[in-house]
């Protein structure tokens, strides 16, 4: 009945009725975010806002819990996410209830893939290995290695795949033998492995992971396969490597929506070929890539195929045509360099507010981030700029301890 009432609430999106405990609010409303993400949203402001006037501390903390997973998981607005995810740590922290561990673990981690998603991989990393703490110490076997899985993703994108292995050969015979994680697991390892040129073991891997793969799965089949056949062009076996290539192609294309990823697979076909001097071939599969470049997002990587062309019609002495995608990729090199040099005239921007101290005299002063930047008021764009504070402020005060060490040692001499 409870949950009934509040549905009608929800619906009507009217206030919650005087006969709505916190705790009870507590209990139903993330049940219904799912459903109803905005009016859950706007009932946990009002619980947040209780829950303040009556110092109910587990309140205070479950509204900052919510609101963040809303922001975070629904909404993407990960600046304003991760204050709210801050403040639900700060108040579990301070003191006892029955739910604290388990809100401390997936807080940390929802932290830990947050700054992972901005490339700040020491906080990923800090706050990984804080959830970490918490679930071994709770026995959370299934917490413990959801977040190993995570941390092995941070180490691989940061080219330590030495730890990046040794964490997924220790979760892998913990993780149940089907289930999607075992799945995630054995493909992180076969590239792992792949990026350490252990080849041998990266093929048996992957091949692994396609025996265990349901047939059915044709999105994960389709990246298993174009990562054997990675593995096996750079043994030079390009006759298996464009096997598995084909057969990912194949798979992929059962798939919806994977432009990107056939893109990827049609780019190295035509490369492999080239390798192979089937240059015919090689302009065919290039051709094919190109034909699907309107529709899909174009990092950096993806103009080395204009690259690629350029050189493949020199080879096939077609130099207007070679000049044509030269001229194709310096235009698009000139462009991603254009923009990286704004992201860095970005970053220098965010360096002064740190420089102004703005931003930590405030924290210092009132030691609550999330009324200090007022994050109920920011605007979208705000938004990124404050999250990149919160990365810039943990980056500062670990610059501060290695200056104020670095000072000691040389007053003591040990060092120049």
């Amino acid at each position: 009945m409870r949950i009934f009432s509040l549905v009608i609430i929800l619906i009507t999106h009217t206030s919650v009725s005087v006969g709505q405990s916190i705790e009870e609010r507590i209990d139903i409303l993330p049940s219904l975010i799912s459903q109803y993400p905005d009016s859950v949203y706007q009932l946990a402001l009002k619980l947040k806002s209780d829950s303040e006037d009556k110092n109910h501390m587990n309140g205070i903390v479950q509204s900052n819990y919510i609101l963040a997973y809303i922001l975070d998981d629904v909404r993407g607005d990960y600046g304003k996410a991760i204050i709210y995810y801050l403040e639900a740590i700060r108040y579990a922290q301070k003191f006892n209830y029955e739910k604290k561990s388990k809100n401390l673990i997936s807080l940390h981690k929802n932290c830990g893939v947050i700054f992972r998603k901005f490339k700040a991989f020491d906080l990923a990393e800090e706050y990984y290995k804080k959830g970490l703490e918490y679930a071994e110490a709770a026995a959370d076997q299934k917490q413990t290695l959801s977040i190993k899985y995570n941390l092995s993703g941070v180490y691989f994108d940061q080219d330590r795949f030495s730890e990046s292995i040794n964490l997924l050969d220790e979760i892998l015979d913990t993780s149940e033998v089907g289930s999607k994680k075992y799945y995630d697991i054995l493909n992180r390892l076969g590239l792992s492995y792949q990026k350490s040129n252990m080849l041998d073991l990266s093929i048996s891997t992957l091949n692994l992971l396609l025996e265990e793969l349901p047939l059915a799965n044709y999105k994960m089949r389709g990246y298993a396969f174009h990562n054997l056949a990675r593995s096996y062009r750079s043994k030079t076996d390009f006759d298996k490597a464009l096997l598995y290539y084909h057969k990912s192609l194949d798979e992929k294309r059962k798939v919806e929506g994977v432009n990107s990823a056939l893109f990827e697979t049609l780019c190295e076909i035509g490369e492999t070929h080239f390798d192979m001097r089937n240059y015919n071939e090689s302009d065919f599969r290039f051709s094919e890539a190109e034909s699907l470049l309107s529709d899909i997002v174009k990092p950096v990587k993806y103009f080395q195929m204009y690259k690629n062309q350029a050189n493949l019609f020199y080879s096939l002495g077609k130099y207007e045509r070679s000049k044509y995608y030269e001229d194709l990729y310096s235009d698009a090199m000139n462009e991603y360099l254009r923009i990286q040099s704004e992201i860095r005239e970005t970053d220098q921007r965010y360096n002064m507010d740190l420089i102004t101290k703005r931003y930590f005299a405030e924290v210092d002063k009132q030691e609550r981030i999330a009324d200090i930047l007022m994050y109920s008021k920011l605007t979208s764009g705000g938004l990124l700029t404050l999250l990149l504070l919160v990365i810039a402020y943990h980056r500062y005060q670990k610059i501060m301890l290695r200056r104020s060490i670095e000072r000691e040692l040389i007053a003591l001499k040990i060092v120049d």
